[in-house]
């Protein structure tokens, strides 16, 4: 007999512990993968060829499977859109890497637990429960507590610090939109009940003409720098293959959980990123902002996922009942 299939909640921890992982790395890469402050790789040709790799691997997979690949109309539009999203995001990430520390881009992330859960709730009509959103309100208020100190958030280099504050700062803030509109998005379409490399195959398809656009349109940062330079380097080829795992787990991810739970994985990874020079330095505030993230992160997690429409009636009957004992307590008083 086969091995029986881990629990979900195990398979939900694999993909959370995978993603902070190759999250932290890949941060770290973006930085190493630079020379001089530019790139020696092409942005959009890296993506190019990441989103190729993910392509290869999603097609093998629904070669195995006999996948048939066709999708609904309205499902290709949404992949359409989100290749495009995603394409631009990639491309925000390498400019504001060159003018801040990878920190600092997380530590801003972190508030798109909050954006994506009102996006989801609003538009596609998710629904968390209440201690669900207590968390996703103390992590925002974690977030703050480690971003209020500028040390934390752009590293120990003023010149990070002045540039985070100048240039950078709208491009972080439309990063943050972006992130947000693509997760809600990716999650929704990904529990549309598709076969999820038929859906993948068409994502990273999708995604790798979106960025051959980019390429061909010397778009994004080192434009001028052609498809395979710079690869000579380790910290750029470990960077191209970060990038192509980090989508393929997100991928796992999201099928497991929701948008939500990637994101405080991505808030785990910012704590990784500048919780350990905080405590080099013993900055307090720093360090309580990043127990905070870890804690709920842990309460969240423990929690069990509510269906569709349920949180509501769930905490009515519970409301209800805990009304109910009230009464009766007053009746023995």
């Amino acid at each position: 007999m086969g091995a029986s299939p881990a629990p979900r909640g195990q398979r939900v921890l694999l993909a959370f512990v995978s993603f902070v992982a190759i999250q932290t790395v890949s941060q770290l890469l973006y930085k190493r993968a630079q020379s001089g402050g530019a790139y020696r790789i092409n942005a959009a040709g890296s993506m190019v060829l990441a989103e190729g790799i993910k392509l290869a691997i999603s097609l093998s997979f629904a070669y195995r499977e006999a996948t048939p690949l066709r999708l609904p109309a309205a499902s290709m539009v949404g992949y359409a859109c989100l290749a495009l999203g995603y394409a631009a995001n990639n491309q925000l990430t390498f400019v504001i890497l060159k003018l801040a520390n990878p920190g600092l881009l997380s530590l801003a992330k972190s508030c798109a637990p909050l954006l994506i859960a009102v996006t989801s709730a609003v538009v596609f009509r998710e629904r968390l429960s209440r201690l669900h959103w207590q968390c996703v309100v103390l992590q925002v208020c974690g977030m703050a507590a480690i971003f209020s100190r500028p040390v934390a958030a752009a590293g120990h280099d003023a010149g990070d610090d002045a540039l985070a504050r100048g240039s950078a700062g709208w491009l972080i803030v439309a990063a943050c939109a972006l992130t947000s509109g693509c997760s809600s998005l990716n999650a929704h379409l990904l529990h549309r009940g598709a076969n999820v490399h038929a859906q993948n195959a068409w994502l990273y398809a999708l995604g790798a003409a979106a960025n051959a656009c980019l390429f061909a349109g010397g778009a994004g940062p080192s434009g001028a720098v052609g498809l395979f330079a710079g690869y000579d380097s380790p910290w750029a080829l470990g960077l191209l293959l970060s990038n192509a795992l980090c989508g393929l787990v997100v991928t796992f991810l999201y099928r497991q959980s929701n948008a939500v739970v990637k994101t405080l994985a991505s808030n785990v990874s910012s704590v990784l990123l500048v919780g350990f020079p905080a405590l080099r330095s013993r900055d307090l505030a720093v360090l309580a902002g990043c127990g905070t993230i870890l804690t709920t992160t842990v309460i969240y997690l423990e929690q069990p996922a509510v269906a569709r429409g349920k949180v509501g009636e769930e905490e009515e009957r519970r409301d209800g009942v805990i009304a109910r004992m009230g009464s009766r307590d007053a009746l023995l008083d």
